[in-house]
C-alpha cells in the first residue's frame, strides 16, 4: 500500500495505540471480506471497533473478524446492549468467559435500556475492568436520561472512579437522543456540563451525523474524540479533522481574529520585547479619519495592510483586553492597552481549545482614544 502525502501543514495527529483523537467506528455487521477490506484502507485510523448492539451474539464469523481487526491493531468491543441483557439473565460470566475466548479486548458497559439500577452499572464496570479495556456509556436509547447535564457529568466521574479508561455519551446511530436534539441539533449545554467535570481526552462524544462531526471539530479540536463513526465515513472525519473538507477548513485557513489555544503563552510578549515609548499617549490619531491606523515603534501601519498576526489579550494584567500586533518588517511587537484603545466586545471567549488548532474567528472593533499632535503625520499621506 503507497503512503499518504506529507506536503500540506496539518494538525499533528499522533499515531496508534494513542489516548486521544480517538475515531470509535460502529460495526453493524460486516463480512470478514468487508471488514478486511475497510480495515486494508482506514485501518490506521480506526482505534476501536465497537460491534454494535447484540450483533456479536448471532454472528457467526465474529471470532474471525476480530482476528482481523487485531491484525490492524483495531481492538475491538461488543455493544452495551449485549452486556445489559446478560446482567438482567445473570449471565455475566458466560459473557466474558465467551468474549474472552474470541479474541475481545474492550467492552461497553451501559445503561440505556434503564434497567439496571445504578449501583449496578458501576459494579460491572469495576468487575469488568479486570479483564477488559472498559468503556462506560452514559445516556439512555429514548428519553432525557440522565435528566440534568449534572446528572451526566456524576454519572461519568463515578464510573471513571470505578475503573471505566474512557465513557461515552451518548447519541445512538441516529444522532437524534442523549447529546443531541430531536433535530439532530447539539445540546451545547450538556457538552459543557461534561467537560467542566470530565477531561476532554476521557470522553468519546458519539457523533454518527457529519454535521456533529463538524461542530466537535470546530469547537473541541482535531484531537477530540469521536465515537458512533460508521465504517463508510472514517476517511471523510479524517478530513474534517484535518482542515481538508469546508466544514472545517475555513475556520484554519482563517487567520483574521482566530486565535490558537496556546498561541499567547505566559512571558510571551515579556519586558523589554516593546521598546519603551512604541507605544505612547497620543500614537493612535483621534477621530474618523485615523481610527483605522495603528503605530508600532518605527512607525504608522495601515489595518487594511493586514499586520502579520494580531492576538488579543490582557497584557497589562487589568481583566481587559488588549492587543497585540507584530510587523515583521520593522522586527518589532507593538501592544495597545486598554488606556490607549477600546475594544468591543472587552473580552473573548474560545470555549475549549486543543493545542494546534486554530479556532473559529471572531470580530473585534477597535476604536482609538488618543490624539496626534497639530503638525504631524499618522501615516495617512498628509500633515494632520
Amino acid at each position: 500500500m503507497s503512503e499518504c502525502p506529507t506536503f500540506l501543514s496539518l494538525p499533528e495527529r499522533a499515531a496508534k495505540p494513542r489516548s486521544r483523537g480517538l475515531t470509535h467506528v460502529l460495526d453493524s455487521g460486516l463480512t470478514p471480506e468487508g471488514t478486511r477490506a475497510f480495515l486494508g484502507q482506514a485501518g490506521h485510523l480506526v482505534d476501536i471497533v465497537k460491534v454494535g448492539w447484540g450483533i456479536g451474539y448471532v454472528d457467526p464469523v465474529l471470532e474471525e473478524r476480530v482476528g482481523i481487526c487485531a491484525d490492524h491493531d483495531c481492538p475491538v468491543s461488543l455493544g452495551g446492549t449485549l452486556l445489559e441483557v446478560a446482567a438482567l439473565q445473570d449471565r455475566v460470566g458466560e459473557l466474558r468467559d465467551w468474549a474472552l475466548k474470541i479474541g475481545m479486548t474492550h467492552i461497553e458497559v451501559s445503561n440505556g435500556l434503564r434497567a439496571l439500577p445504578a449501583s449496578r452499572k458501576h459494579a460491572l464496570v469495576r468487575e469488568l475492568a479486570a479483564d477488559f479495556v472498559v468503556l462506560a456509556e452514559t445516556g439512555a436509547k429514548e428519553g432525557n436520561y440522565p435528566p440534568t447535564p449534572a446528572g451526566w457529568a456524576e454519572e461519568m466521574a463515578r464510573d471513571l472512579d470505578a475503573g471505566a479508561t474512557w465513557v461515552i455519551a451518548e447519541g445512538r446511530e441516529s444522532g437524534r437522543v442523549g447529546l443531541y436534539h430531536a433535530d439532530q441539533g447539539i445540546r451545547e449545554d450538556l457538552v459543557t456540563a461534561i467537560l467542566d467535570r470530565i477531561p476532554q481526552d476521557k470522553v468519546i462524544f458519539e457523533a454518527p451525523d457529519k454535521s456533529q462531526q463538524g461542530w466537535f471539530v470546530r469547537q473541541l479540536g482535531a484531537d477530540v474524540n469521536l465515537g458512533n463513526v460508521a465504517p463508510a465515513s472514517v476517511l471523510t472525519l479524517e478530513t474534517l479533522r484535518l482542515g481538508l473538507r469546508a466544514d472545517t477548513a475555513k475556520a484554519r485557513a482563517s487567520g483574521s481574529g482566530a486565535v490558537e489555544s496556546g498561541a499567547v503563552e505566559s512571558g510571551a510578549v515579556g519586558s523589554g520585547a516593546v521598546e519603551s515609548g512604541a507605544v505612547g499617549s497620543g500614537a493612535v490619531g483621534s477621530g474618523a479619519a485615523h481610527e483605522s491606523t495603528l503605530i508600532t515603534g518605527s512607525g504608522f501601519l495601515n489595518v487594511s495592510t493586514t499586520p502579520v498576526v494580531g492576538v488579543p489579550g490582557d497584557f497589562n494584567n487589568n481583566g481587559r483586553l488588549d492587543i497585540a500586533v507584530a510587523v515583521t518588517n520593522a522586527n518589532k511587537v507593538s501592544i495597545l492597552t486598554d488606556s490607549l484603545i477600546t475594544l468591543s466586545p472587552s473580552a473573548l471567549s474560545f470555549g475549549v481549545q486543543t493545542s494546534g488548532f486554530v479556532s473559529a474567528a471572531k470580530t473585534v472593533t477597535l476604536k482609538n482614544n488618543g490624539t496626534i499632535p497639530r503638525g504631524s503625520s499618522c501615516g495617512c499621506g498628509r500633515l494632520c
